[in-house]
């Protein structure tokens, strides 16, 4: 697993977009896919289907995902003030680049 941790308003989203398309692995979102899909035409990149994760199931028939937003995804997955989150990062990002 990556690890792409930049600020917000830094292009992470971009990135996983030019990367999907390049690997044909679909993103998942805690949000509405409304905006990937519209970066995705903005940047002329056709990507697979972007995921919401409100549609979790919709993760069942993938082997691979590329995740938005995954500190958004923590608060809706725990309710409560995560107050530290430890992972390894596995693979640098440019490696897959």
């Amino acid at each position: 697993m990556v690890i792409l941790n930049q600020e917000r308003g830094t292009g992470k989203t971009c990135t996983l977009i030019t990367l999907s398309a390049r690997n044909n692995i679909p993103i998942a979102t805690p949000f509405d896919t409304l905006y990937i899909k519209a970066k995705a035409k903005e940047l002329n990149l056709q990507i697979p289907e972007p995921i919401s994760i409100k549609n979790l199931e919709d993760l069942n028939t993938i082997d691979k995902v590329y995740i938005d937003d995954m500190d958004i995804l923590i608060k809706k997955i725990f309710p409560c003030d995560v107050q530290l989150i430890a992972m390894s990062a596995g693979e640098k990002i440019e490696t897959i680049l």
